[in-house]
């Protein structure tokens, strides 16, 4: 009887070691990998931050002194799932944060050639 738990709990444990290994690799195979990056530091100027992905991700802020007040833009581009673009432009200053969704929104260029 013992043998038949101790045997029982060894197949738990690799039943559930091979369910997570699973798991992960699905995880990991949703990485996506580093195409830029940008990081400079200006010191009292400022500094720019920026990155890209292979999965179409994207990431630019910068943050300056505008009239003696320190304040940041940036935008953050997604891809979800199934493909959809999000996008995000932010500014942050002495009034707080002010997010802005663009999803759904044509660019100047886009509306223009759709007008021939």
């Amino acid at each position: 009887m013992r043998i038949l738990f101790i045997a029982g709990l060894m197949m738990m444990v690799i039943v559930g070691q091979s369910a997570a290994q699973g798991l992960l690799g699905k995880i990991a195979g949703r990485v996506a990998q580093l195409v830029s990056y940008k990081n400079e530091n200006y010191g009292p100027d400022g500094y720019e931050f920026a990155y890209e992905t292979d999965d179409g991700t994207k990431r630019e802020e910068k943050g300056s002194f505008v009239n003696g007040i320190w304040t940041v833009i940036g935008k953050s581009i997604w891809r979800d799932e199934q493909g959809n673009e999000h996008a995000v432009e932010y500014q942050a200053d002495d009034k707080g944060t002010k997010a802005e969704v663009m999803e759904g929104r044509l660019s100047a260029g886009a509306l223009a050639s759709l007008a021939g």
